[in-house]
């Protein structure tokens, strides 16, 4: 699903315009991202929960040779089970 389908789904399902539901995705996103940088937690309800995790830097083998992977805080989400059933049909 490409953002503009996702945009006329949540419009037609709500009655709003799909401007209107675009820039409150865009906001969605940019709060979301805001506060997991800063160490929050979010959950949507009915979704999952969105968190960062840090990795210890470390080494390790490619192809090419060794390489460096540096510390790292990285996002996570995990996925709350009433959409984890919705994915598999219950």
């Amino acid at each position: 699903m490409t953002l503009k389908e996702l945009v006329k789904g949540v419009a037609e399902a709500t009655n709003i315009t799909q401007v209107d539901v675009g820039a409150c995705l865009k906001a969605l996103a940019q709060v979301v991202q805001r506060a997991v940088a800063e160490g929050d937690k979010v959950v949507l309800p009915n979704l999952g929960t969105f968190t960062r995790t840090y990795h210890e830097a470390r080494t390790t083998k490619g192809a090419f040779g060794t390489f460096e992977v540096p510390a790292a805080f990285r996002p996570r989400f995990k996925a709350l089970r009433g959409f984890k059933d919705a994915v598999n049909g219950k």
